[in-house]
């Protein structure tokens, strides 16, 4: 008798056969019986596509699934249209996992019958300085629903949006016919926070069993890579805007409006390191022809903010 597939695990796999082996045996751990890994390779150029390969041979849950290169939110949408779990979970491909870490969530999920489970998760810098959690104070130990964690989070200033330290109930993801939104960077934000709006109860699992690695990089960004940047929080500002418009809560509405033109306003920081002046004017001009100046100063809830907003709206006026 087969039995039912109670998880699937979504991995995007794009250019990292340096840390691929260590994430695939990772998930190892997880209960295979019941249990369903999509590798998605999303047409990377490296190793990665032989490690998946030669690793999966002997392992049916684990399952390879190729496309050619369109982004971490298409590989993840890939995912989302093949799997079969009662719950959905993401892990990052140069990321890992203790053993049993999604398993655990998923029968706390099943047993409560919750719309999500929230992890917690450890920052991992390989040695080069102390491994610390990303929540440093406890999970609730009571359920509770979506909206009024984002409250407390948003509260504290504290909310974070990595998609990969929750499992998902997949009939509310299908309910809201929940996706990542293509071509934009910084996308966990809309979809936690749609999912968060929408979850009548969610429970924790205080283990901070996801590793998230912190590569050293040194990477100077070319302004194309700041301009795509900036676009993504142009979108996000829009769609976070939409979002806060339909909740009823004023304090909930009030904090998301902080929340937005919080984030929203990086895209300024993106568009001042821009080398080129040409490339800055036109990207301040597409924040204007897109309404995002006129979204940032109606929901700002601080003078601060409204003060940085006349800032930058100043600069597509005054040549630079």
């Amino acid at each position: 008798m087969k039995v039912a597939c109670n998880l699937t695990i979504i991995v995007p796999v794009y250019n990292t056969s340096a840390f691929l082996l260590t994430c695939l045996e990772s998930l190892c751990g997880e209960d295979p019986t019941c249990t369903e890994i999509l590798l998605i390779n999303d047409g990377s150029t490296d190793h990665s596509p032989d490690i998946l390969a030669k690793f999966c041979q002997d392992k049916p849950w684990f399952r390879i699934i190729h496309q050619v290169n369109q982004g971490l939110s298409c590989a993840r949408n890939t995912g989302l249209n093949q799997a079969q779990g009662r719950y959905i979970a993401f892990c990052d491909s140069d990321d890992f996992v203790l053993p049993g870490y999604y398993t655990h969530m998923t029968a706390l999920a099943i047993k409560q019958d919750a719309d999500m489970v929230l992890g917690n998760a450890t920052y991992h810098f390989e040695g080069r300085q102390t491994d610390y959690p990303l929540y440093r104070d406890p999970l609730p130990s009571t359920n509770m629903t979506g909206q009024a964690w984002l409250t407390l989070r948003l509260r504290q200033k504290s909310l974070l949006h990595m998609v990969w330290m929750q499992v998902y109930k997949r009939e509310m993801i299908e309910r809201l016919s929940l996706r990542f939104t293509p071509g934009i960077g910084h996308e966990d934000v809309l979809w936690t926070s749609q999912a968060l709006l929408t979850a009548q109860k969610i429970a924790f699992w205080n283990e901070p069993g996801y590793y998230y690695r912190q590569w050293k990089r040194n990477v100077q960004f070319s302004d194309k890579q700041l301009y795509y940047s900036a676009n993504s929080y142009i979108v996000n500002s829009l769609a976070l805007a939409e979002m806060t418009s339909h909740i009823n809560d004023p304090e909930l509405a009030h904090l998301m409006r902080w929340q937005l033109v919080d984030d929203g306003l990086s895209m300024f920081h993106k568009i001042n390191k821009m080398s080129s002046s040409e490339i800055k004017r036109r990207c301040l001009r597409e924040v204007w022809t897109r309404g995002v100046f006129g979204v940032l100063w109606r929901n700002a809830t601080l003078i601060s903010q409204k003060r940085r907003i006349a800032k930058n709206f100043l600069k597509i006026l005054i040549p630079f």
